[in-house]
């Protein structure tokens, strides 16, 4: 069984500034292969010298769509309304291609506060 479902997963890698951040999509099909279980896309950038994840949007079978902002003191998770499928999975990777670096300041800025 679970290498069937390693079988229904796919992963792959987008650098947004290299060596330096990286976007992360992961993503598993339904047993049918018509419809998507579970995702994630997410933002690792190498803040003060530390490889760290800095956004990560996803949902699992049995929970919605959501984001969780770690760049936010006292990280908040987020959902939305929206469905499991492969639009939803394009709307977070170009909300972090579009954001990125935000994001990345954002938490840099969290990092120098708590510093």
């Amino acid at each position: 069984m679970y290498k069937r479902k390693k079988e229904r997963g796919e992963c792959f890698e987008e650098n947004l500034e290299k060596n330096q951040s990286v976007m992360i999509v992961r993503f598993r099909f339904s047993e049918d292969m018509k419809s998507i279980d579970s995702f994630s896309v997410s933002q690792m950038s190498l803040v003060f010298g530390e490889l760290k994840e800095i956004i990560r949007y996803d949902c699992s079978e049995t929970e919605r769509v959501n984001v969780h902002e770690f760049f936010i003191n006292k990280h908040q998770k987020r959902f939305f309304d929206k469905p499991k499928n492969a639009d939803t999975v394009i709307w977070c990777m170009d909300r972090i291609r579009k954001n990125w670096r935000e994001f990345k300041s954002k938490f840099e800025l969290k990092g120098k506060k708590l510093r």
